[in-house]
């Protein structure tokens, strides 16, 4: 078998509830979701994969339909996995509610992408999370703002992955994994799903901005105390500075 064989461009791919390609060597590729039966056969790739053991009921909730959840079978060779979650901040875990400043915004979390090593270097990992957008870009109801995901500190591969298909770096947790007895750091990677959205960039300019508007006040507040014959009292001072900081926040 040709393991750096590419099937990213083969065709032709069709999307209705399953994505399907029949290449040149007569192989036959498709993507399900996943179902009861094939229990097995996931707990064997995330152990491959992972070297992590997750609890028997996450198995459970993954091939009952608990989460987006499907894998890209070669022959019926369960080659890789994506699970994932529609949730919203309010839902996350302490760590990831910083990602928005909206409890209720929609968030999809990654739980595990995971490729059998006999399939790596073919380019199923990027089939799986564009299938994944494709699930993200059908829903219409509450449509998400971003995708997320955490990664082990020196994974890597994974992390250039990541890059590469438009997530970021947002934070650092320290001691997020425990690998027998020894904890490791985590690193929490975003893809914001909103295009007016410049990831870092976007936040170093709200940072910038911030400073500048402090400064600014900093400066001029010897000029205020001076310009009036009578001072106003501390509330409305205070009522004024509130009025400042909702039109800053708005502005994001």
């Amino acid at each position: 078998m040709s393991s750096e064989t590419s099937i990213v461009d083969s065709e032709p791919w069709t999307i209705d509830g399953t994505m399907k390609v029949e290449n040149k060597n007569n192989d036959y590729w498709h993507i399900r979701e996943f179902v009861v039966e094939d229990l097995k056969d996931v707990c064997a790739l995330c152990r491959e994969a992972f070297p992590l053991e997750y609890p028997k009921e996450w198995y459970m909730d993954v091939v009952n339909g608990c989460y987006i959840s499907y894998g890209l079978y070669h022959n019926n060779i369960l080659t890789s996995l994506l699970v994932a979650e529609n949730t919203t901040i309010r839902d996350c875990d302490l760590e990831d509610k910083t990602l928005h400043n909206d409890p209720s915004v929609h968030v999809i979390y990654i739980l595990s992408l995971a490729v059998t090593e006999n399939y790596k270097r073919r380019g199923l990992a990027t089939i799986l999370l564009k299938h994944l957008m494709n699930i993200i870009n059908s829903i219409q109801q509450f449509p998400p703002k971003m995708i997320f995901l955490h990664v082990l500190c020196d994974n890597h591969p994974a992390i250039s992955f990541y890059r590469k298909n438009g997530f970021y770096h947002h934070a650092t947790i320290p001691n997020y994994y425990q690998i027998g007895n020894q904890f490791f750091d985590g690193f929490t990677f975003v893809k914001h799903l909103n295009t007016n959205y410049y990831g870092p960039f976007n936040d170093l300019l709200t940072s910038i901005y911030k400073c500048c508007t402090s400064l600014i006040d900093f400066l001029a507040s010897p000029f205020r105390r001076c310009g009036g014959t009578s001072r106003k009292p501390s509330i409305n001072k205070r009522e004024k500075n509130d009025d400042k900081l909702v039109s800053i926040c708005s502005n994001r």
